[in-house]
Order: C-alpha cells, then sequence, then structure tokens
C-alpha cells in the first residue's frame, strides 16, 4: 500500500497551517480545537517554512521554565531543511521506518514538490490493520473454500 492510498483513505486530509509570527498559544489553540497533533509553519507568502508539533513546544516550556506566551512559532518549529517527509508513492512501510527510526508522529507528503498531506503515526496504523484484516480474511476464505476463482 503506498501513501496516496492511505491519504485517499483518510476521513478528512486538511493540512492544518500556522504563521510563523503566530503564538505558541495560538499554536495550541489549533491543536486543541481540532484534535491534532502537528501544524504546517508558513510565511506571510504561504511558502512552506517548516513544522511545528506538541512536542516542539513543550520542548521551548521545558528550556525556558518561564513565560512562554508570547514566543512565536518560529522559535519552536523544525526547519523546511530539516524537515522529514514522504512522497505520496512511497511505501506505508518506508514510513513506518521513517516515523520509527527519527521518533516522530507525523510526515509531510509530497507530489511533485508539492505538499498534498500529512500522516500522523495512527493513519499508518489503521492502514496496516485494515490491510492485515483483509490479508485474514483473505485467507480464511481460502481455507474455507469461498476464495474466489481468477
Amino acid at each position: 500500500m503506498k501513501i496516496k492510498d492511505v491519504i485517499k483513505n483518510k476521513k478528512n486530509n486538511i493540512v492544518f497551517r500556522i504563521n510563523l509570527n503566530k503564538t505558541l498559544c495560538e499554536a495550541v489553540e489549533v491543536f486543541t480545537n481540532h484534535r491534532i497533533g502537528s501544524l504546517i509553519v508558513e510565511n506571510d507568502g504561504g511558502h512552506i517554512e517548516g513544522i511545528v508539533t506538541e512536542k516542539d513546544i513543550l520542548k521551548v516550556c521545558r528550556e525556558l521554565e518561564g513565560d512562554v506566551s508570547e514566543q512565536k512559532v518560529k522559535n519552536a518549529m523544525t526547519p523546511a531543511e530539516d524537515l522529514i517527509t514522504v512522497n505520496e508513492d512511497d511505501h506505508i512501510d518506508k514510513a513506518m521506518e521513517i516515523i520509527t527510526e527519527n521518533r516522530i508522529k507525523h510526515l509531510p507528503v509530497f507530489k511533485d514538490k508539492h505538499l498534498i498531506g500529512l500522516v500522523s503515526i495512527g493513519d499508518l496504523v489503521k492502514a496496516m490493520l485494515d490491510r492485515s484484516r483483509k490479508e485474514t480474511q483473505r485467507l480464511q476464505d481460502y481455507i474455507s473454500g469461498d476464495y474466489p476463482e481468477e
């Protein structure tokens, strides 16, 4: 199964975005309002500058040990040049490997250098579980003689 199949099967493929000059509190508000864990960070022109996650904000809170309410998203984000991404034609096994090795939860997905979505660890686990269930059903059908002839 490819990443594009995961995106196609998602209930919604909204990529939430935030301006790099917004505050961390504004980012947290978007996280909680939409029950998400990452935001694509953009500049005023809509160009991707990076990604910010809940974990990034917690790290800033720990490091500053004070009032972070006026800290900007740009001070917590992973910059675009350090983004770990996948292509829509990559296999989900590759995405799982990337997420596991890098201990991250969200992967931006690109097609021809354009952002087309985000996949989370939950999206990938669901896709793999669905794949496993279908395979199990095919094997059960085969064993019981209900396997469709080609």
